[in-house]
């Protein structure tokens, strides 16, 4: 079979945490995701995967965006299951031009708040991992599918301005709701498990 393949430059750092420990963290993401990866100790990764698995290497590229962004390679690992997605949120949009650098600085703080508790909580209620770079003015995110705008739009909020105690107001009511929708309405891992049963009883 055909291979396809994808470059990446990673930076220095996260490199050499993937190979170290005789490649341990190389060996977890091949593993995960079913490719072969390709790692020059400058930084330019080349991953390759089946024709058949285009969307494998999309899922990689969010992988290697994640862990340039600080993210923990348990955390970013996470990508490689098909319920987990990777967005971030750029802070530049909440700056004012002439004041960029103390403006990121107030609004990363605002989102980590006092002893990261503010991020915590927002990961906890949003079963997220978030990571607040201290490189580029971006928070990124990690959740299931059904829960990763929310964590979205909480960071945006509190980076607007919104005070902690209605944000969380805010998410404790979305997921209340989005837990009500959901024993209401099949997931798709349940009509995957009734279709297979159908099938089943069809032969």
């Amino acid at each position: 079979m055909s291979k396809i393949f994808l470059t990446y430059v990673l930076s220095p750092k996260r490199v050499k945490m993937l190979l170290k420990n005789n490649e341990e963290g190389k060996k977890l993401i091949e593993k995960a995701f079913g490719v072969t990866l390709q790692i020059t100790r400058e930084g330019k990764i080349t991953a390759y995967a089946p024709e058949d698995k285009a969307d494998v290497l999309y899922r990689l590229k969010d992988l290697f965006d994640a862990l340039n962004l600080g993210f923990k390679l348990e955390d970013a690992l996470l990508l490689a299951k098909d319920e987990y997605l990777f967005r971030t949120v750029n802070l530049k949009e909440f700056v004012r031009p002439r004041r960029q650098k103390e403006d990121l600085w107030r609004i990363k703080s605002r989102i980590i708040g006092e002893k990261g508790r503010a991020k915590r909580l927002s990961e906890e209620l949003t079963k997220t991992k978030i990571v607040v770079s201290d490189e580029k003015p971006e928070v990124g995110i990690i959740g299931p599918f059904d829960r990763i705008d929310l964590a979205v739009e909480a960071i945006r909020k509190i980076a607007n301005g919104a005070p902690h105690g209605r944000v969380c107001q805010w998410l404790e009511i979305e997921i209340s709701m989005l837990k009500i929708t959901q024993l209401e309405t099949p997931s798709l891992r349940d009509l995957w498990v009734l279709e297979k049963r159908t099938r089943k009883n069809d032969n």
